[in-house]
């Protein structure tokens, strides 16, 4: 990654973006259901590649920019799934078990994570929509 690249990107987490997602995920959360745990960028209209998470209640939020699956378990669980982008609507769906997953933080560093279980489905979730996919596409 140039330094260039990294200078905008910490340019957009820095900023009002990363805050506007924070504040939209807490107020939809309120707003459905306070089980919600991630938001993607493109949820909120914005064309970049950044997810908002929060696994569980007491957890803090963390941001993903530019995320990246480097790795995945060949075993896959179903689960049904909910979604802000499709209110009232559920589904079962097949996700990875473990995955490890690249990108930078909200501070613009490098990070890498090993997710399973919960945390694992989550980012693949979130990952789906930078990638245009609901779960009713599944």
């Amino acid at each position: 990654m140039n330094g260039k690249n990294l200078l905008v990107k910490k340019k957009i987490l820095n900023g009002v973006l990363l805050n506007n997602y924070k504040y939209e995920n807490r107020n939809r959360r309120r707003q459905s259901n306070p089980n919600n745990v991630g938001l993607a960028a493109p949820q909120v209209g914005q064309s970049v590649q950044l997810v908002v998470i929060k696994p569980v209640p007491n957890n803090k939020t963390f941001a993903l920019i530019n995320p990246e699956l480097k790795k995945k378990s060949f075993g896959k669980d179903s689960m049904e799934e909910a979604c802000l982008s499709l209110p009232g609507f559920s589904a079962s769906i097949k996700r990875y078990k473990k995955i490890t997953v690249e990108g930078l933080n909200a501070n613009g560093e490098l990070i890498r994570i090993e997710a399973k279980g919960f945390l694992a489905r989550i980012i693949q979730h979130e990952m789906d929509h930078l990638n245009g996919v609901l779960i009713s596409d599944y």
